[in-house]
């Protein structure tokens, strides 16, 4: 319950919440643990926005979360009480979660509760490892607080999760994204949809460097780490499990990976569960995210094999002798640009120099940039290409403190996906798509009407 500290049971929404299917509010969810019947909202997938409440639906509990004997105890303690006329749970103390019960002053659920929280783990972890770090990640869909510096861990490392939540919650993925952190954010309509394959990337793009930006102004610079990261595999109605076409998961998961290599943050790939499986999924919670499946087996191998590699195995700078400014790749044009810059103190300068090598290390697919069909540029300096370490070593010659440089690879391979046919804005079924249509624009006229 210690999640519920901040929550006004009054006022309890929150436009960062995403709300799908049967959604009790918490003092119904109380209720309902108490064994009480009552009708709760439904709120059901839509156009534009990821969801809207059409109705409601009576919900009887079968059992009690508590022991026969034993009442409640947020009953208990008086914070709400059971109307037998209105068949409904009446507050009576809104702002018993709201409030800290010492002081009296609004409950900071961050700064009272998470960071200790955080706090105390990191110090019992680090007794034993005091090299461990310790990621840690706001609530989902939040951008991260102020984090003083007297309660921060030693070694904390910003681990926020990302995901495509209209695409999470639909399980759809075409030519039309959505901005799921704008609408929360009350952007206007025009910018929540993005349309085509490098608006997707712009999307996504955009979103990530806002969570990178909230870490860097709210905490300072530590580093950050999309703590989780992927795609539904089972996008459009399961389709390409039957057609063995994964051509919108490959673009999904290529516009999701370059919008991370653009803002310059490593990242978590959700990528295997070993029971994976095409009818079951991850089994849980209806995920579906391991791209490597018992259901897709190679007859010569006794293992699993993975799929839309072609968007997954990318090049990468995994050492650079400098400090990154811009990376930028392509799995379908199979380019790769990449730039860095010395230290402002270089090697050449009478300062102490913070920069003890010239040489880069770039991680170059063999199978995407065979070294007999690749064409490579540089600002200066020399390389050679480890063709077995499959790593692309580059030394530059530029000194001077500040000094910029670039490297660019282009690859003559394509690995082309074919398009699926009737497929467009939303995959899938045409039916699906104009309820859906029709739900939304519904759901807005509501919306207007409601708050004007």
């Amino acid at each position: 319950m210690v999640a519920c500290h901040g929550t006004n049971l009054l006022n309890p929404s929150d436009e960062s919440l995403v709300f799908m299917r049967d959604c009790p509010s918490f003092l119904e969810a109380v209720a309902l643990g108490d064994g009480l019947s009552q009708r709760i909202d439904v709120y059901t997938p839509t156009w534009p926005i990821p969801s809207f409440r059409f109705h409601t639906r009576r919900v009887t509990p079968h059992v009690r979360a508590w022991q026969s004997s034993v009442q409640c105890i947020w009953k208990e303690h008086g914070v709400w009480r059971w109307d037998e006329k209105r068949q409904k749970p009446i507050v009576l103390k809104p702002k018993h979660f709201n409030l800290d019960p010492v002081s009296g002053k609004t409950f900071d659920f961050y700064r009272q509760a998470l960071y200790p929280f955080v706090s105390r783990f990191a110090t019992r972890v680090q007794r034993h490892r005091p090299d461990w770090i310790i990621p840690v990640g706001p609530i989902p869909n939040e951008f991260y607080p102020k984090w003083d510096l007297s309660q921060r861990p030693k070694n904390l490392v910003a681990g926020p999760h990302f995901y495509d939540l209209f695409s999470l919650v639909h399980k759809t993925h075409g030519t039309l994204t959505m901005d799921v952190q704008g609408i929360c954010m009350n952007k206007p309509i025009w910018k929540w949809m993005h349309f085509g394959h490098a608006a997707a990337r712009k999307n996504y793009t955009e979103q990530i460097k806002n969570i990178v930006d909230s870490v860097y102004k709210n905490i300072g610079e530590i580093p950050c780490l999309i703590g989780e990261l992927g795609i539904c595999m089972d996008l459009n109605n399961g389709e390409s499990f039957k057609t063995g076409n994964f051509y919108w998961q490959h673009h999904q998961m290529n516009a999701l990976l370059a919008a991370c290599e653009s803002n310059l943050v490593s990242f978590v790939l959700w990528n295997f569960n070993p029971y994976n499986t095409d009818e079951h999924g991850d089994g849980w919670n209806g995920e579906n995210f391991s791209f490597i499946s018992q259901s897709e087996v190679d007859p010569s191998s006794p293992h699993s094999q993975p799929r839309i590699l072609s968007a997954v195995v990318r090049p990468n700078a995994q050492k650079v002798a400098g400090i990154p400014c811009r990376l930028s790749y392509d799995s379908d044009e199979s380019r790769f640009e990449f730039e860095y810059k010395n230290p402002e103190e270089g090697l050449d300068s009478k300062q102490p120099s913070r920069l003890k090598t010239t040489r880069t290390e770039i991680f170059l697919p063999a199978d995407r940039f065979p070294v007999d069909r690749i064409e490579i540029s540089v600002s200066d300096g020399t390389y050679s290409h480890e063709v077995k370490n499959q790593l692309l070593i580059w030394n530059h010659s530029k000194l001077e403190p500040g000094a910029q440089h670039w490297i660019k690879i282009a690859s003559r391979v394509r690995v082309k996906v074919e398009k699926p046919a009737g497929s467009g804005m939303f995959p899938g079924s045409k039916l699906a798509l104009l309820l859906s249509l029709l739900i939304g624009l519904l759901a807005l006229w509501v919306v207007h009407v409601t708050t004007h």
